[in-house]
């Protein structure tokens, strides 16, 4: 035990020690890695003519949206029902997977650096579903692998898949993990983003740091 949490201190320190030297805000780093050319630089003159899925400038404090937004995610369902030759059951109690989320919803870029971003309808799949009994602190059991889909509004889901080792079909609800949540990279944008409403006339635009 004591060796597992020196083992998680000492990479919280060196992750801490590789990634702290860099100043640059989250924003900046997301915006720079989904193609966002800053006005009045040199490569925004280079691209003028080209058209781009981001506005000219972009504004703090100002709401944007766009065709859709995604993101990698972990699905979590707490309890599900299992259909199997005309029966049903109540399936694991914890499951845990891996998929992608697509959803509607806003985002916007703060002063401090970092962005807000607030999901409503959302929808997506899962490519893998672990099951576990119920008592997982005591004895952690593979009960099933599942593959499907889920559909939601804000933090819920609705879960439907099949699992191939009980070969049944199963329905249930959760949650998920976005992990945009934990780094702002992992969000992307589809289609044009564009103000939800046009930004004020003293709201302060977002310029290339140094």
């Amino acid at each position: 035990m004591k060796r597992t949490v020196f083992l998680l201190v000492l990479s919280v320190i060196v992750t801490t020690l590789i990634f702290g030297q860099d100043q640059k805000s989250p924003n900046y780093k997301f915006l720079i890695k989904r193609g966002y050319v800053f006005p009045g630089t040199l490569k925004q003159s280079q691209v003028i003519s080209q058209e781009t899925q981001w506005p000219d400038s972009l504004f703090y404090n100002t709401v944007y949206s766009a065709t859709l937004l995604g993101s990698p995610t972990i699905p979590i369902s707490f309890d599900r029902i299992e259909f199997k030759n005309g029966d049903y059951s109540i399936g694991s109690s914890l499951s845990l997977g891996y998929g992608y989320t697509w959803f509607l919803g806003d985002l916007t870029f703060n002063e401090n650096g970092k962005m807000t971003i607030d999901p409503s309808f959302f929808f997506g799949f899962f490519a893998a579903d672990i099951g576990l009994k119920s008592k997982f602190f005591t004895s952690i059991v593979t009960e099933s692998i599942v593959t499907g889909v889920f559909v939601g509004f804000k933090a819920f889901s609705l879960f439907g898949g099949y699992d191939y080792f009980g070969k049944s079909v199963t329905l249930g609800l959760g949650a998920r993990i976005d992990l945009y949540s934990i780094s702002t990279g992992k969000l992307k944008p589809f289609g044009k983003v564009f103000e939800v409403r046009k930004h004020r006339k003293d709201a302060k635009p977002l310029t290339e740091e140094n």
